[in-house]
This record gives C-alpha cells, sequence and structure tokens, in this order.
C-alpha cells in the first residue's frame, strides 16, 4: 500500500493521476466512436456506389435501345409502315369475308360458285399486302416484319379452312370465329411491334 502511494506522490499526487487515466479511457473511448464512424461512412459509400452503379446500367441499357437512323431513314420506314397498315386492314376485311358469322347464301349460287367469288375478292387484298411485305423488307424492323408475317400467315390459314371446309360441317363458322379472333391478336401484336420501333429510334 505504501508502495501504491509513494509512486501517486511520485506521479504528481491522486488528482494528476486520475486526469491522466481519464483522459487515456476518454481518448479510447473516442478512438472506438470514430472508427465505428468511419465503418459506417464506408458501409454506406459502398452501398452509394453500388446503387450508382445499378443505375448508369440502367441509362446504358435504355441508350443501347435506342436506335440511331437518319432522317431520311426514318421517313422512308415511316412511310412503308402506313402503306403496308393500310393493305393489312384490306386483308382483315377480306379475310372475314370468307365465312362472316351474319353469312348470307344466294339460293341460285352454288358453293362451289360463291367460293370462287369470295377467294376472288380475298387474294387481290392477301397478295397486295404479301408483295408490300416482302418487297420493303429490307428497310423496316426485322421485328416488324415477323409480326406482320405471323398475321399473313393466319390469314392464309383462314382462307385454306374456307376453301375446304364445307358449310354445313361442325365447326365451320366455330373454326372462322377462332381464327378471326386470332387475326385481330397477332395484328394488335404488329400494332405495338410498330409503335415499340418508332420509339426506340434517335433521328439524326
Amino acid at each position: 500500500m505504501e508502495i501504491y502511494e509513494e509512486l501517486i506522490k511520485i506521479l504528481g499526487g491522486t488528482t494528476i493521476v486520475l486526469a491522466a487515466i481519464f483522459g487515456f479511457i476518454s481518448k479510447a473511448w473516442l478512438s472506438k466512436i470514430i472508427e465505428a464512424q468511419k465503418l459506417e461512412m464506408k458501409t454506406k459509400l459502398t452501398a452509394f456506389e453500388q446503387e450508382l452503379k445499378a443505375t448508369n446500367n440502367k441509362l446504358e441499357a435504355g441508350l443501347q435501345k435506342s436506335i440511331a437512323i437518319s432522317q431520311i431513314q426514318f421517313e422512308k420506314e415511316y412511310l412503308i409502315y402506313g402503306e403496308i397498315w393500310e393493305a393489312l386492314v384490306s386483308l382483315k376485311i377480306a379475310t372475314d369475308g370468307l365465312r362472316p358469322i351474319m353469312d348470307y347464301v344466294d339460293p341460285k349460287q352454288s358453293e362451289d360458285e360463291r367460293k370462287q367469288e369470295r377467294m376472288a375478292q380475298f387474294i387481290d387484298p392477301f397478295n397486295s399486302f404479301s408483295l408490300l411485305l416482302q418487297t420493303h423488307k429490307p428497310f423496316y424492323s426485322s421485328s416488324v416484319y415477323e409480326a406482320l408475317s405471323n398475321v399473313r400467315t393466319k390469314c392464309h390459314h383462314e382462307s385454306v379452312g374456307f376453301d375446304v371446309g364445307k358449310k354445313n360441317d361442325p365447326g365451320y363458322y366455330k373454326e372462322a370465329v377462332a381464327n378471326s379472333r386470332e387475326i385481330s391478336s397477332l395484328i394488335d401484336d404488329a400494332c405495338t411491334a410498330i409503335q415499340e420501333r418508332l420509339e426506340s429510334v434517335k433521328v439524326l
């Protein structure tokens, strides 16, 4: 005990020793707080960098989707879509006319004569649409071409069903209704493909 008392006296007294001890403890405590804050800031900085990287990736992906084309090319492509769409509307009307639900059959006309007449009204719109689809193929989007080709294929399918089917066959008109609905759905898909193409291009 005397040794400790002598040691305290040598160090300058109880007050000075306690002050030194508290000072040491305070420095250690403050050092821990600083280290904890550094770790927290580092964690937040890492999270922010990751978020920033993700945002940049999204922006870059958006820019990559944007396709730069010339004004001349855009105008040509736009006109092509207008022509093809007009021909598509005519084709849809002609296809629906092959075997409409509210069908009128002339009793003086044989079934073969009726089919020949309706196929004649179908074939011109079908050929016109097909010609536009193929001749302009190099000048517009491949995704649009695919969507329009699907419509053409289904219209041809309906014409075959009409040609080989018989009016009194079970499911004759049921098949026509199903085909008409599918064609309408495919036309909507083609419309969406055209709109997305026009929205994605950047005119130079």
